[in-house]
Protein backbone atom coordinates (compact mmCIF):
# COMPACT_ATOMS: atom_id res chain seq x y z
CA UNK A 1 0.00 0.00 0.00
CA UNK A 2 1.55 4.08 -0.79
CA UNK A 3 0.27 6.02 1.90
CA UNK A 4 1.02 9.81 0.29
CA UNK A 5 2.64 12.12 3.13
CA UNK A 6 0.18 14.65 4.97
CA UNK A 7 -0.10 18.00 2.52
CA UNK A 8 2.23 20.83 3.81
CA UNK A 9 0.43 23.90 5.12
CA UNK A 10 0.16 27.26 3.07
CA UNK A 11 2.93 29.52 3.74
CA UNK A 12 1.51 33.09 4.31
CA UNK A 13 4.35 35.45 2.53
CA UNK A 14 2.45 38.40 3.26
CA UNK A 15 3.33 38.75 6.77
CA UNK A 16 7.07 38.76 6.82
CA UNK A 17 7.31 38.85 10.60
CA UNK A 18 6.01 35.04 10.55
CA UNK A 19 8.70 33.81 8.63
CA UNK A 20 11.26 35.06 11.14
CA UNK A 21 11.24 32.29 13.71
CA UNK A 22 14.28 31.34 16.46
CA UNK A 23 14.48 28.87 19.52
CA UNK A 24 16.31 29.36 21.87
CA UNK A 25 16.62 26.16 24.34
CA UNK A 26 19.23 27.18 27.54
CA UNK A 27 22.11 25.03 28.55
CA UNK A 28 23.52 23.88 31.68
CA UNK A 29 26.83 25.13 33.02
CA UNK A 30 29.81 22.93 32.03
CA UNK A 31 31.52 22.01 34.93
CA UNK A 32 35.37 20.05 34.70
CA UNK A 33 36.21 17.83 36.99
CA UNK A 34 39.20 19.60 39.83
CA UNK A 35 42.73 18.78 38.40
CA UNK A 36 44.70 16.98 41.17
CA UNK A 37 48.10 18.83 42.26
CA UNK A 38 51.20 16.93 40.39
CA UNK A 39 54.16 16.97 42.61
CA UNK A 40 57.41 16.28 40.22
CA UNK A 41 60.19 14.66 41.02
CA UNK A 42 63.52 17.08 41.41
CA UNK A 43 65.53 17.83 37.87
CA UNK A 44 68.77 15.53 36.91
CA UNK A 45 71.98 17.19 37.97
CA UNK A 46 74.16 17.73 34.76
CA UNK A 47 77.54 19.14 35.73
CA UNK A 48 78.48 17.57 38.45
CA UNK A 49 82.62 17.99 39.05
CA UNK A 50 85.33 16.29 40.76
CA UNK A 51 88.87 17.90 40.79
CA UNK A 52 91.75 16.57 43.78
CA UNK A 53 92.98 19.29 45.98
CA UNK A 54 95.96 17.38 48.15
CA UNK A 55 94.72 14.79 50.53
CA UNK A 56 90.76 15.49 48.97
CA UNK A 57 88.36 15.20 46.41
CA UNK A 58 86.11 18.33 46.33
CA UNK A 59 82.84 17.74 43.66
CA UNK A 60 80.74 20.83 42.81
CA UNK A 61 77.30 21.14 40.87
CA UNK A 62 74.29 22.97 40.02
CA UNK A 63 71.29 22.66 42.88
CA UNK A 64 67.79 21.33 41.25
CA UNK A 65 64.74 22.27 42.58
CA UNK A 66 62.40 20.08 44.66
CA UNK A 67 59.59 20.26 42.11
CA UNK A 68 61.89 20.01 39.08
CA UNK A 69 63.22 23.06 38.67
CA UNK A 70 61.55 25.43 41.78
CA UNK A 71 62.59 25.31 45.08
CA UNK A 72 65.19 23.24 46.92
CA UNK A 73 65.77 19.85 46.72
CA UNK A 74 65.16 17.79 50.55
CA UNK A 75 68.19 15.72 50.28
CA UNK A 76 70.93 14.45 48.31
CA UNK A 77 71.81 10.51 47.54
CA UNK A 78 75.69 10.57 46.18
CA UNK A 79 78.05 7.30 46.28
CA UNK A 80 81.71 6.52 44.86
CA UNK A 81 82.88 3.46 43.03
CA UNK A 82 86.13 2.10 41.42
CA UNK A 83 84.07 0.78 39.08
CA UNK A 84 81.97 3.18 36.38
CA UNK A 85 79.67 -0.13 35.33
CA UNK A 86 78.38 -0.35 38.83
CA UNK A 87 77.60 3.19 39.22
CA UNK A 88 76.20 3.77 36.20
CA UNK A 89 73.89 0.23 36.22
CA UNK A 90 74.18 -0.58 39.97
CA UNK A 91 74.14 2.70 41.38
CA UNK A 92 71.95 1.82 44.68
CA UNK A 93 74.75 -0.83 45.45
CA UNK A 94 77.80 1.61 45.30
CA UNK A 95 79.64 2.92 48.46
CA UNK A 96 77.78 5.31 50.23
CA UNK A 97 78.82 9.38 50.53
CA UNK A 98 77.83 10.91 54.00
CA UNK A 99 76.34 13.95 53.20
CA UNK A 100 73.76 14.02 55.89
CA UNK A 101 74.93 17.36 57.42
CA UNK A 102 74.38 18.55 54.06
CA UNK A 103 71.34 21.17 53.56
CA UNK A 104 70.40 21.69 49.48
CA UNK A 105 70.02 25.11 48.25
CA UNK A 106 67.43 26.64 46.35
CA UNK A 107 67.16 26.15 42.39
CA UNK A 108 70.37 27.41 40.79
CA UNK A 109 72.72 27.49 43.48
CA UNK A 110 76.11 25.91 43.32
CA UNK A 111 76.90 23.22 45.77
CA UNK A 112 80.34 22.16 47.21
CA UNK A 113 81.49 19.00 49.58
CA UNK A 114 84.83 17.95 49.88
CA UNK A 115 86.06 14.20 50.76
CA UNK A 116 88.76 12.98 52.49
CA UNK A 117 89.83 10.13 50.81
CA UNK A 118 92.04 7.19 53.04
CA UNK A 119 94.85 5.51 51.01
CA UNK A 120 93.82 2.22 52.29
CA UNK A 121 93.61 -0.14 49.78
CA UNK A 122 93.98 2.12 46.77
CA UNK A 123 96.35 0.90 44.40
CA UNK A 124 98.13 3.12 41.92
CA UNK A 125 96.36 5.25 39.28
CA UNK A 126 93.21 4.24 40.46
CA UNK A 127 90.19 6.15 39.44
CA UNK A 128 87.66 6.53 41.74
CA UNK A 129 83.65 7.93 39.89
CA UNK A 130 81.27 9.57 42.02
CA UNK A 131 77.48 10.37 40.57
CA UNK A 132 74.39 12.29 42.65
CA UNK A 133 70.97 12.17 42.92
CA UNK A 134 68.37 14.70 44.76
CA UNK A 135 65.02 14.10 47.00
CA UNK A 136 62.25 15.95 47.38
CA UNK A 137 59.96 16.19 50.60
CA UNK A 138 57.49 12.87 49.16
CA UNK A 139 61.20 11.15 48.68
CA UNK A 140 60.93 11.15 44.91
CA UNK A 141 64.33 11.17 42.78
CA UNK A 142 65.94 12.48 40.22
CA UNK A 143 67.63 10.67 37.28
CA UNK A 144 70.80 9.76 38.24
CA UNK A 145 73.75 12.32 37.75
CA UNK A 146 76.30 12.66 34.68
CA UNK A 147 79.82 10.46 36.50
CA UNK A 148 82.38 12.45 37.57
CA UNK A 149 86.08 10.71 37.67
CA UNK A 150 89.20 11.53 39.43
CA UNK A 151 92.25 9.59 39.42
CA UNK A 152 93.99 8.60 42.46
CA UNK A 153 97.77 8.64 42.19
CA UNK A 154 99.29 6.79 45.05
CA UNK A 155 103.24 7.40 45.37
CA UNK A 156 104.73 3.29 45.86
CA UNK A 157 108.24 2.55 46.41
CA UNK A 158 109.85 -0.42 45.08
CA UNK A 159 112.28 -2.05 47.68
CA UNK A 160 115.31 -4.34 46.29
CA UNK A 161 112.91 -7.89 47.02
CA UNK A 162 110.63 -6.50 44.50
CA UNK A 163 107.77 -5.58 47.08
CA UNK A 164 105.42 -2.66 45.91
CA UNK A 165 105.90 -0.44 49.39
CA UNK A 166 103.42 2.42 50.08
CA UNK A 167 105.27 5.71 50.84
CA UNK A 168 103.62 5.94 54.98
CA UNK A 169 105.00 2.50 55.29
CA UNK A 170 108.12 3.42 53.91
CA UNK A 171 108.62 6.28 56.55
CA UNK A 172 107.19 4.10 59.37
CA UNK A 173 110.02 1.54 58.63
CA UNK A 174 112.76 3.86 58.13
CA UNK A 175 112.58 6.41 61.07
CA UNK A 176 112.38 4.30 63.80
CA UNK A 177 115.35 2.86 62.43
CA UNK A 178 117.08 5.59 62.37
CA UNK A 179 116.56 6.57 65.62
CA UNK A 180 117.61 3.32 67.14
CA UNK A 181 120.87 3.85 65.07
CA UNK A 182 121.66 6.97 66.36
CA UNK A 183 121.06 6.12 70.35
CA UNK A 184 123.57 3.03 69.60
CA UNK A 185 125.89 5.54 68.37
CA UNK A 186 125.63 7.74 70.96
CA UNK A 187 125.70 4.97 73.51
CA UNK A 188 128.55 3.40 71.89
CA UNK A 189 130.50 7.00 71.96
CA UNK A 190 129.75 7.51 76.27
CA UNK A 191 131.45 4.17 76.83
CA UNK A 192 134.66 4.81 74.22
CA UNK A 193 134.50 8.31 76.55
CA UNK A 194 134.65 6.64 79.74
CA UNK A 195 137.10 4.23 78.97
CA UNK A 196 139.42 6.63 77.95
CA UNK A 197 139.27 8.29 81.22
CA UNK A 198 139.81 4.99 83.15
CA UNK A 199 142.68 4.26 81.23
CA UNK A 200 144.11 8.14 81.82
CA UNK A 201 143.19 8.07 85.86
CA UNK A 202 145.22 4.97 86.14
Amino acid sequence: NIYPNHPTPPVDTDNPDKLNFSRVQPGGALVSPETPAVDFPPCKITDLQAIIVQDKVELEWTAPGEDCDEGAASRYEMRMSASLRQLRDSFSNAALVNLTNMRPQPFGSREAVSIILQDTGLQNRTNIYFAVRAYDKINQSSKISNIAKVSINVKLIVNPGGYRISKKTWIMIVVPTVMCLTAGIMFFTLCKRRRKRISVDA
